[in-house]
């Protein structure tokens, strides 16, 4: 209950300092065109070490999650292979692949349950890890592939 109380804290930060702060407007501007942002007068190297502060801020909460469990023993190894999880999550959500303003914090939330549910009911109907990691893939390889427009050679927004 405490890991979900927390996980709610976060995203209810997260989703304020999103849509409703300097921050989050000058963060969305610097991924749709840094060029223009600076142009525009937003410091994009301070926001850009900001992003990376806070989200070394919320990796910090979920590692103090993830290593709990186990006593506090926490291998090279620990959290290895999630990488694929988060780019399947975020373009499984609906996550413009251009990034910019069209970005939501929704889409990471609606990809992350959506990952969870697929590979949780895998792992129960008794899949084997390297199939599930393929199927994983596959669908990361489909939804790309469907969210580019190939007439103009961009990216759907």
């Amino acid at each position: 209950t405490l890991k979900v109380i927390v996980l709610l804290i976060v995203l209810a930060i997260g989703f304020y300092v999103f849509n409703f702060t300097r921050v989050g407007k000058y963060e969305r501007a610097i991924g749709g065109n840094p060029k223009a942002a600076e142009l525009a007068g937003v410091n994009t190297r301070k926001y850009r070490i900001l992003a990376h502060v806070l989200l070394g801020g919320a990796v910090g909460v979920v590692g103090f999650f993830a290593a709990a469990p186990g006593g506090g023993a926490v291998y090279p190894q620990s959290g290895s292979g999630f990488e694929m999880d988060v780019l399947i999550a975020l373009v499984l959500g609906g996550l413009s692949l251009s990034g910019g303003a069209s970005c939501k914090l929704r889409c990471a939330v609606i990809g992350a349950l959506t990952i969870a549910v697929m590979s949780n009911g895998f792992i129960l109907l008794g899949a084997p890890q390297n199939a599930i990691e393929g199927i994983k893939g596959f669908i990361f390889i489909i939804v790309v592939a469907l969210s580019y427009e190939r007439t103009r050679g961009q990216v759907i927004k």
